[in-house]
């Protein structure tokens, strides 16, 4: 995402999370294409802000649309394989962690599901 006001970079990448993820309770799917460009910028950024943004865009969107959660987690792995790599993204690879393991089903998201089945 070649944005140059932080600002708007991040605001963009939060509203791609919520087009992305759909509202299931009122018949809108979600829009996979939200999600490729997430994974995209996941895929090449350096940029920490950015970089936690997508981060909780992409895992809102598999959280919420489980035709793409494997997409999802796929770029979340694919991120935290690189963020031992770059600079300051010692938190961004600690909030990926956290997120792949709510997506496979573990962590506080698997026991709050456990109680609703």
């Amino acid at each position: 995402l070649d944005i140059p006001d932080p600002v708007t970079k991040i605001a963009t990448v939060s509203s791609l999370g919520q087009i992305g993820g759909g509202d299931t309770a009122h018949g809108y799917a979600g829009c996979e294409r939200a999600l490729d460009v997430l994974c995209e910028a996941l895929a090449v950024t350096d940029d920490m802000g950015l970089a936690a943004a997508a981060v909780n865009a992409v895992a809102t969107i598999g959280q919420s649309n489980e035709p793409f959660r494997a997409k999802a987690v796929a770029s979340l792995e694919g991120l935290k394989e690189r963020a031992g790599d770059i600079d300051g993204f010692m938190f961004v690879e600690q909030m990926i962690g956290n997120h792949i393991e709510n997506l496979s089903g573990g962590g506080i998201v698997g026991e709050m599901n456990k109680g609703r089945a």
